[in-house]
């Protein structure tokens, strides 16, 4: 901890010096009546007003001239024991006043002080020794008589001890004072940096990413806190790129789709969206021709703010140039020093080299189609060119595929002609077979279409199966005539070794069921009916302690009709449990929290009430309020209890934890109450309301201040001791 100067400890030592002097203030007046009440009994009367005027005039007359002095008081209090002497005539006992003086200058924590009060006794008392049959010394001694040696002795020793203790002990409640101002400055400079943590994390958690931190010396919090910014700024760039790559991706790509079977008009609109979206300047699309012949070359298909007249005719042979090398090399080239004269960016205003030159090769799996080329005044980033490269494959994949569509149409029309010579010639042969292929025809679309049933039939069923199959829940479907027509291996290894073993397809459902024939002949009579059953029933197959869910329902055909039913179980004995331990724990909490002198109750986010205690619905009652659910506490409250109570429910809903002590005022008496706000989170740990406890304790805080008092009686008296 650093050691603070004596300019920022002079506030704190002032504070101490003016409580001692309003102490000292109080001591004064004391004394003075104290004077008074001596002069009734031993009727010394000019002494006590004299001497005590002169003195309370010592001590205010430097006050009202802005000449307060702490060893001036040390001495006015101290002249005050020796008109007690006088007073008590010599009496032993007012020597104790000297003691009552050391302890009232204690609170000037400056040992110091007590120097002049404790010269002037030792002074006084040696003149009583010396100078006990002086005139002037005779009336101070009248009760007590001559002091002797061993008087003298004794008494100077215990004014002694007594002063070095009581300097001792200012030593120790100075520096105690000192460490207390190391420490409240301490926690200012916490209070300080924890205020600055605080407004830098609400300004991050606004998006203001850019903001300063407020503090030039960070605590461990604030750097976290830097790192997390730093972080976020970082996370905020990757997004950034990302985005720029995905949009880009997600607009050309819709050009592509759109214009795919055409592709001068393809290369013209994603040129134009691609200078515009890198914010070039110039650009231009060249597609490889004649591939894989003698006369392989690239030609300008599309340009960009180029003289389209003059690039029109362009041709640029394999490796000729940078376009030809990147089409060469399938790789990129990127330049940004650019060779005078190598492209001029011509305006209105001028005309000036790019700062840097892109060339991207469109290639699909190895395969170059063309060359992509983008001239700008800014230098292009890492991450555009990575976009630009994922663009380029895009384009190489279309522009195969609309070169692939053109031959399709080519081979097309090829096609045709051929066909329609071809018609000529099998006319003649077509009239002779079209009765045998007719005929043909139908007994081929007779077979396709039985084998097509049947395929279906079978897949179907075997479909059917397995779902059925592949269930934990039970299934059965019957006729009309209870005749099981559906059955699943779920249901027959829950039936195997049991009464029901013999039941399958084809079986009456109810020759098995014995003593509940009637009842489930009555279940399957309401479904057959049109009826939809569904009921929980506890199970006694295999001798079973369960609980199974059953669903009966009619099986209607295209005509509406009910052909049959089907009945479906599914073993629901945990969740029955559950619900009734649910149930359980709610007998349970309501008696937990209505057994209590505390107020219990919880809101949800739109302060409607969920549950609240007897004792919070009594006191609401008294006031002639129902306290119920669905109630919202914020219409209940009085306007001035909902200023205060309206911040805390707000930080409770937020997520804020509160622990509290507050009063609170009835008729004539003070309540002091504790409460908790504890907000309520779900399974996904969101804030969805908060609950709140108050709970009374008056009675504890009275019998802690009323202790305190006890303390504060017994310390005073042992220091009268």
């Amino acid at each position: 901890m650093n050691q603070l100067t004596g300019v920022e400890l002079a506030p704190y030592y002032q504070k101490v010096t003016d409580q001692a002097n309003a102490i000292a203030k109080r001591a004064t007046f004391s004394f003075f009546i104290i004077g008074i009440l001596l002069a009734a009994f031993y009727n010394t009367w000019s002494a006590a007003f004299l001497g005590g005027i002169v003195l309370v005039a010592l001590f205010f007359v430097p006050l009202a001239l802005g000449a307060y002095n702490r060893y001036l008081n040390s001495l006015v209090l101290a002249s005050f024991t020796i008109q007690f002497h006088y007073q008590l005539q010599g009496l032993q006992a007012s020597h104790f006043f000297y003691f009552v003086v050391l302890t009232i200058l204690l609170f000037y924590e400056d040992w110091k002080v007590l120097i002049p009060a404790a010269l002037l006794h030792l002074v006084f008392v040696s003149l009583l020794y010396f100078k006990s049959d002086h005139a002037l010394i005779q009336p101070f001694v009248l009760q007590s008589g001559a002091l002797t040696v061993g008087d003298f002795t004794l008494h100077t020793l215990i004014v002694a001890a007594y002063t070095v203790l009581c300097a001792i002990w200012s030593e120790l409640q100075h520096r105690q004072t000192s460490e207390a101002a190391q420490q409240a400055t301490q926690m200012q400079k916490q209070l300080a940096l924890i205020e600055s943590n605080q407004q830098f994390a609400e300004s991050i958690s606004v998006g203001q990413l850019k903001s300063e931190y407020p503090s030039a010396n960070p605590d461990s919090l604030g750097l976290s806190l830097l790192s997390m910014r730093k972080s976020l700024v970082e996370a905020n760039e990757r997004e950034e790129k990302e985005r720029f790559t995905t949009l880009g991706l997600a607009t050309i790509g819709e050009l592509l789709r759109t214009h795919v079977n055409e592709l001068q008009t393809l290369c013209d609109t994603v040129l134009a969206e691609i200078v515009n979206y890198m914010k070039a300047n110039q650009g231009s699309i060249f597609t490889l021709e004649q591939e894989g012949t003698e006369d392989e070359h690239l030609r300008l298909m599309s340009s960009r703010a180029w003289n389209r007249k003059k690039f029109l005719e362009k041709r640029i042979e394999m490796g000729q140039g940078l376009v030809g090398q990147a089409a060469i090399e399938k790789s990129t080239i990127y330049m940004t020093d650019v060779p005078e004269n190598y492209v001029v960016i011509t305006s209105g205003l001028g005309e000036s080299n790019p700062r840097s030159i892109i060339i991207v090769p469109l290639k699909n799996e190895e395969r170059v189609v063309g060359v992509l080329e983008l001239a700008s005044f800014k230098k292009f980033e890492s991450f555009e060119i990575e976009f630009l490269e994922k663009v380029g494959e895009s384009i190489a994949s279309t522009i195969l595929n609309s070169r692939n569509n053109e031959r399709n149409k080519e081979l097309l029309e090829q096609s045709g002609m051929m066909t329609e010579q071809m018609r000529a010639q099998e006319e003649e042969m077509r009239q002779n077979m079209e009765e045998m292929q007719a005929t043909q025809e139908e007994m081929e679309r007779t077979q396709r279409m039985l084998s097509e049933q049947a395929r279906e039939v079978n897949e179907k069923q075997n479909n059917l199966n397995a779902l059925i199959n592949a269930t934990s829940d039970s299934i059965i479907a019957m006729d009309k005539h209870y005749r099981i027509i559906v059955m699943n291996d779920t249901l027959r290894k829950r039936y195997k070794g049991t009464q029901y073993e013999g039941l399958d397809v084809g079986a009456d459902a109810l020759q098995t069921l014995g003593a509940v024939r009637d009842e489930w002949k009555g279940h399957y009579d309401r479904a057959l009916a049109g009826e939809n059953l569904q009921f929980v029933l506890k199970s006694s197959v295999k001798g079973e302690d369960s609980f199974r869910e059953y669903f009966i329902n009619p099986m209607i055909d295209a005509k509406g009709l009910v052909f049959g039913l089907s009945v479906v179980s599914r073993d629901v004995t945990k969740r029955h449990k559950a619900e009734n331990e649910t149930l359980r724990r709610g007998f349970i909490i309501n008696a937990l929290i209505n057994f209590t002198n505390d107020s219990y109750f919880a809101i949800d986010k739109e302060y409607k009430i969920l549950i609240a205690n007897n004792t919070l619905k009594n006191r609401f009652q008294n006031s002639g309020t129902v306290l119920s659910e669905d109630t919202k506490i914020t219409e209940v409250l009085s306007a001035d209890a909902l200023k205060i109570w309206q911040d805390r429910y707000d930080r409770g809903l937020s997520g804020e934890r509160q622990h509290f002590t507050e009063e609170r005022v009835t008729g004539d008496k003070t309540l002091y109450l504790e409460v908790f706000v504890e907000p309520i989170l779900d399974d996904k740990e969101e804030v969805i309301g908060c609950a709140v406890v108050s709970r009374d304790i008056t009675e504890q805080k009275n019998a802690i201040d009323k202790a305190a008092l006890l303390e504060a009686e017994i310390a005073v008296k042992k220091i009268r001791l």
